[in-house]
């Protein structure tokens, strides 16, 4: 007892996972939770019971973690569509499932490294299921000799088929990635099928010991190759790309919601929604949306001066938009805002944010701090984007060479703006923009009053509360 006491205290639960002993594990965990409640403790305390098939008490806790979900006592700092599939895979596992999820059916097993020995790994990685998918996540090691060439990107393998290729991040002397392969495209590959990862180079990553992963994926319907075949490799969303005719339809559903949402929104504030970022850019550069382009963004002036005031008159905004019949949502991050209409699915929907200038600068979402005048944005121009009428900033090419930098006349399709070093200061501003956990609820509690009183409002979703289950009310609701 005196050890796991120790072991307590010195918070040596939060590393269990190099602990041996199972009833070491599970009696420092059901100390741990003497203190507080922690849902991560909870799951990890039923994982190790089920090791010690007492699959009853595990089925216990995890029965009250999900009561615990579904109270107001939620904290805000839990992971609420992750901690639902966590209880739903445990209680898969030991036959008790609450929801019919085919994904905890899905069987991840390291390829068997007595067959092949790699001698020379490139780096490393790890597959795991998560609630939105499969995720493949790992690190190259770089090397610091001149003249090596360090690999920009990985490659991921399906039966040796290329079914992604992502970019890494370098940091110090290694190089990162995180690929997930949505729901959608996981219902769509071989029901068992081998995984792996190699850099641009060739060199082979490994994952533990193995140079591959054997998945099993009961559900799958084995027509990925086919639809990659017909529409290319799975996007940086972990989705199969649309094809060049589904593109062109979505682009123009864009713009008649667009065409709805502005005037709506003139009414409302007296200004007008104006394009910004790529939709701007295709625009404004080629007359048209940059090739394959599937989102689209605005944005609108806020004559405040500081990010909460600025939430603040945005909240008062996006509940007058729901009282016009207009869906609102908010990203995982509390970032506002997303604007579709409840007729048309999830994905499509306008990447809003405000504008607004603080300390001689102007700011905005995603992450951007520039040296240009709000005047820049309060004056607009009127423009034809395949015969409808669009709003753009009157400092548009100002704004364009600010953002993308002097080359942006000249199409770049490597471009990211994750690859851009944001300082610490700017995003910390920019996050106080983002609502709170507190915040969203109010805001839910005021969009329902709001419908109860206006059968024709829209919904307020706040993605991050949303229940995983039911999984068919999650995605027309919050999408993948």
């Amino acid at each position: 007892m005196n050890i796991i006491k120790k072991a307590y205290k010195s918070q040596a639960f939060s590393k269990l996972s190099n602990c041996t002993s199972p009833s070491i594990k599970v009696a420092v965990l059901k100390l741990a939770r003497l203190s507080r409640y922690s849902p991560a403790i909870e799951l990890r305390l039923a994982h190790y019971l089920v090791q010690q098939n007492q699959a009853e008490q595990a089925s216990e806790i995890l029965h009250k973690l999900n009561s615990f979900l579904a109270s107001s006592q939620v904290l805000p700092t839990i992971d609420r569509q992750a901690t639902q599939f966590s209880i739903e895979s445990i209680l898969h596992a030991i036959g008790k499932p609450l929801h019919n999820d085919a994904l905890c059916r899905v069987s991840i097993q390291k390829k068997d490294p007595s067959t092949t020995l790699v001698t020379q790994p490139a780096g490393n990685y790890k597959v795991n299921t998560k609630f939105s998918g499969i995720e493949i996540a790992g690190k190259i090691q770089l090397h610091t000799e001149a003249g090596v060439t360090h690999p920009e990107k990985v490659q991921l393998l399906l039966n040796g088929q290329l079914i992604r290729e992502e970019s890494t991040a370098v940091k110090d002397d290694k190089a990162y990635f995180r690929i997930t392969i949505k729901r959608p495209a996981v219902n769509l590959m071989p029901a068992d099928s081998l995984l792996q990862v190699q850099t641009t180079t060739g060199k082979t990553l490994i994952c533990g010991n193995a140079e591959a992963v054997n998945l099993t994926i009961p559900h799958g319907n084995n027509q990925l190759f086919e639809q990659i075949a017909h529409r290319g490799a799975l996007t940086k969303k972990g989705h199969l790309p649309l094809t060049p005719e589904e593109v062109y339809a979505t682009q123009n559903q864009y713009l008649k919601l667009y065409t709805k949402v502005n005037e709506a929104f003139i009414k409302i504030t007296g200004r007008p929604m104006f394009l910004l970022y790529g939709t701007l850019l295709g625009l404004y550069r080629d007359g048209d949306f940059i090739p394959g382009d599937d989102d689209f963004d605005i944005g609108h002036v806020s004559l405040q001066t500081d990010p909460i005031s600025v939430k603040r008159e945005t909240i008062d905004i996006m509940l007058q938009l729901i009282s016009a019949g207009f869906t609102i949502a908010i990203n995982r991050r509390g970032k506002p805002f997303r604007i579709r209409h409840p007729e048309v699915d999830a994905q499509l929907h306008l990447d809003g944010r405000p504008v607004w200038q603080q300390n001689g600068k102007i700011w905005m979402h995603k992450q951007a701090c520039l040296s240009l005048k709000l005047e820049d944005f309060l004056q607009t121009e009127q423009r034809k984007m395949r015969g409808t009428d669009v709003t753009i900033p009157s400092g548009t090419e100002d704004f364009l060479r600010a953002y993308y930098g002097k080359g942006w006349k000249y199409p770049d399709p490597s471009f990211s703006n994750s690859s851009v070093t944001v300082p610490r200061e700017v995003k910390q501003n920019l996050a106080q923009i983002c609502l709170t956990h507190r915040e969203l609820e109010v805001l839910s509690v005021k969009a329902r009053e709001l419908k109860k009183d206006q059968p024709h409002a829209g919904e307020f979703i706040p993605i991050a509360q949303h229940d995983l289950y039911p999984l068919d009310e999650y995605t027309s609701k919050c999408g993948w």
